[in-house]
């Protein structure tokens, strides 16, 4: 039988993960795009309304900090997943590719338990804040607990990038450590 012209199951899975990691990345591309103009524009909004009728809106400072805030949490688990994230390289320069894997390990382990820890928490304030239902500063008939539910979302999705960053480590190490008892 000839298999030249059958596709290759895993060349066929991978084209499949490319391509949903392309639609991932435009897509939070464009989420970042409209959050940094939404910024842009709040923070323009209350110049040119003072400049032109000496009028102000008081929401738009609140709003900016909130969106300031998603950005963040959301840049920080993209920058996570390329691992573009920062890191402290001074051993890095002096030690095998093997140990570097597992520091980066190490520091992947670290950074998810406390992510984890900053989710438990957070799941935490939103809920008093729920329970208290302070009134928004930002719009007064939107609860402000609404604004902040980024918080658990944001740690829970660096949680989830951070374990596929750790299981990718994983997987590199024992590779490696497979080609060195070869």
């Amino acid at each position: 039988m000839d298999t030249k012209n059958e596709p290759d199951d895993n060349h066929v899975i991978a084209k499949e993960e490319n391509f949903l990691q392309k639609i991932i990345r435009i897509s939070e591309e464009i989420f970042f795009s409209l959050i940094l103009l939404s910024i842009v524009c709040f923070g323009l909004l209350p110049i040119i309304t003072r400049s032109f009728n000496n009028l102000s809106f008081s929401w738009t400072e609140s709003l900016s900090r909130h969106f300031v805030l998603w950005l963040a949490l959301f840049g920080a688990g993209a920058a996570t997943q390329d691992r573009k994230h920062i890191t402290v390289d001074v051993i890095s320069n002096f030690v095998s590719e093997r140990i570097k894997i597992g520091l980066r390990l190490l520091a992947g382990l670290i950074s998810t338990c406390l992510c984890s820890i900053f989710f438990w928490y957070s799941i935490k304030f939103v809920i008093d804040e729920r329970a208290y239902a302070y009134e928004s500063s930002v719009f007064p008939s939107i609860p402000e607990w609404i604004f902040e539910i980024i918080l658990p979302i944001g740690f829970f999705l660096l949680i989830v990038r951070m374990l596929i960053v750790v299981i990718q480590d994983i997987c590199l190490l024992f590779k490696n450590s497979n080609k060195e008892s070869l």
